[in-house]
């Protein structure tokens, strides 16, 4: 049995029922929200091991490295490692796009300290879907990242634009100076 609380036409029951329904409707849009962000963050993820995967390509024909042996000389580097071997090699095979090439792989660098953010901060709730806490090393303070939706797609965005760059630095074919000197 339920009593209309007086002054209101709704009964105890419906407002219960109403409340519920707000309850859902709040977990719902959470679970939107938080869809959004784990989308941002596969995709940032995504763009990046193409980047990746680029850069090793590039080194592997830079030192004829063939496809059955690619996994087992370019696999085990860390990116960091992986930036400073292309750069050598296209040092090498390009000297003339000396300028290009550390400027593309620096952004390639820069980009990676925010991978290394997304990869191990902690996700955790903000105001526009999940945004991610990171403390730093050197002042254990923590600091927030991503608060603004958009942010990682950007990321995503840069990683693509990096890819391209990489490739057209990569595509480019040296100057053979034994033919010219004959």
């Amino acid at each position: 049995m339920t009593a209309s609380t007086p002054g209101t036409s709704m009964t105890e029951e419906e407002e219960n029922k109403a409340r519920e329904e707000e309850t859902r409707e709040a977990r719902r849009q959470l679970a939107r929200e938080m869809a959004i962000g784990f989308q941002s963050i596969g995709h940032f993820i995504f763009e990046f091991s193409q980047l990746e995967f680029t850069i090793r390509v590039v080194v592997a024909r830079c030192f004829g490295i063939d496809d059955s042996l690619f996994n087992i000389v370019t696999g085990p580097d860390d990116f960091a490692t992986l930036c400073t071997v292309a750069r050598e090699a296209l040092y090498l095979k390009l000297p003339e796009k000396k300028e290009e090439i550390d400027e593309v792989l620096k952004d390639c660098r820069k980009l990676n300290d925010e991978r290394v953010r997304v990869a191990h901060g902690l996700w955790t709730f903000g105001a526009e879907g999940i945004v991610l806490q990171n403390v730093s090393r050197g002042s254990l303070q923590a600091r927030y990242y991503f608060e603004k939706r958009g942010e990682l797609d950007q990321l995503a965005d840069e990683a693509q634009r990096l890819m391209q760059a990489v490739l057209t630095i990569g595509k480019r074919r040296p100057v053979d100076h034994s033919r010219a000197a004959s």
